[in-house]
């Protein structure tokens, strides 16, 4: 009802503030539905402490933290201020010790650690730490040292993992796009 009200005299600008809150799982995609489309024809200004529901129907961003604002930017912009190592799961075919070797090797990465919880006869799983895009250089080294990539995922991070990143416990320390 309360979208309703806002649209119904054509606004250049809707404010939602907390839109989803209170739905059940079948309103929250209608109500997603219904914000998707209200953009081409509205700039929609979308507050919400569910950042999912940001990542999912927002172009432009902006992280806010006790009323002020922390960065700016398309998700893509965000996750390039961030700071830190981003974690990657690497499935081999070879030994612990003989992939542990060839990704020594490799610059960039911080760390490599096996994964014990998916033991396969025949297969290892690493847990990586790099700073930089090293997929390119895993994949080289696998081929050099004869281990077969079986999979190579970079580990998921959500725009809550983003938030505190950049904000973290330091927040006048944060870094700012405009």
């Amino acid at each position: 009802m309360g979208i309703a009200q806002a649209i119904v005299h054509d606004p250049a600008v809707v404010l939602l503030d907390e839109p989803m809150a209170g739905l059940d799982p079948l309103q929250i995609v209608q109500t997603r539905e219904l914000i998707r489309g209200l953009k081409p024809r509205h700039t929609v200004v979308f507050s919400s402490h569910i950042l999912g529901e940001i990542t999912s129907l927002c172009d432009r961003i902006v992280l806010m933290d006790r009323g002020r604002v922390r960065a700016a930017g398309t998700e893509a912009e965000l996750w390039a201020l961030r700071s830190g190592a981003r974690p990657m799961l690497l499935r081999l075919r070879g030994t612990e010790a003989k992939a542990l070797a060839a990704l020594r090797k490799i610059a960039g990465l911080e760390a490599s650690v096996a994964v014990q919880a998916h033991a396969v006869p025949g297969e290892v799983w690493l847990r990586v730490v790099h700073r930089e895009d090293v997929r390119e250089a895993i994949s080289r080294a696998c081929v050099e040292a004869g281990l077969g990539l079986l999979e190579q995922r970079v580990e998921s991070e959500g725009l809550e993992d983003l938030f505190v990143q950049l904000v973290g416990d330091n927040p006048s320390d944060t870094p700012r796009q405009d």
